[in-house]
């Protein structure tokens, strides 16, 4: 299972990634302005900066186990991807209540894949009740907080609660019914049973995806466990 949590968070940060396509080296360079940077500026800079920070700490712990993925022998640094996280984590806690709606469910996202990397999802689960009981944040957040909830339960083996929560979050924000989304339903159905709806929904995922250059590696995947799922 921890496989799969690389897989996915190789997945999503690598698309974040392709904006800018910085190396391992420029990374670093850029930290360090940037660590160097914050104590000169304003309050509203300095949020900014320790947001981009956070996203650069992400990106390099992205990096950092694609070279420890690949086995690559010189890669001395490959161990602090999970301090980055961590440190990444520490901001995206700290200054999430001051981000925008949209900043928020990005947020999110971000800390539902490093909290499972580094296996410490009780931090995360905390901040997702607590924004479910509040009325104060946006419908695209919470929508995000129940995916992020169908995630850890997903990795946790409770298929069932998975689903539901998978469910409801794809009803209350349609954008989040993405094919690694699908994917996972697919997976729940599969584990508790219902072996007919899993298949199909592997079937009609792997049918949107046959023209798609984007998702082959992905494709690759959901076609065997297709054939697993007969």
């Amino acid at each position: 299972m921890n496989s799969w949590i690389l897989l996915a968070s190789l997945m999503v940060f690598g698309l974040s990634a392709k904006a800018e396509k910085m190396d391992l080296s420029t990374t670093n360079l850029v930290i360090e302005k940037l660590t160097a940077s914050i104590k000169g500026e304003t309050t509203k800079q300095s949020k900014e900066i320790q947001l981009r920070l956070a996203d650069l700490y992400s990106e390099r712990a992205r990096l950092y186990s694609i070279n420890e993925f690949e086995g690559r022998k010189s890669c001395p640094t490959c161990p602090n991807a999970k301090s980055d996280r961590l440190r990444a984590l520490s901001i995206y806690y700290r200054l999430f209540d001051k981000f925008d709606s949209k900043t928020q469910e990005r947020t999110i996202q971000q800390i539902s894949h490093l909290s499972l990397a580094v296996d410490q999802v009780r931090p995360a689960e905390s901040l997702y009740n607590r924004i479910l009981r509040s009325r104060k944040y946006h419908k695209i957040v919470k929508a995000r907080v129940l995916l992020s909830k169908a995630e850890n339960a997903f990795y946790a083996g409770q298929y069932k609660t998975a689903l539901k929560l998978y469910d409801s979050a794809v009803s209350k924000n349609k954008k989040l019914k993405t094919p690694l989304v699908l994917y996972r339903i697919a997976w729940c159905h599969f584990n508790i049973g219902n072996t007919t709806t899993a298949v199909a929904i592997l079937r009609n995922v792997a049918k949107d995806l046959q023209n798609s250059k984007e998702h082959l590696l992905f494709l690759e995947d959901l076609t065997k466990d297709y054939a697993l799922f007969l």
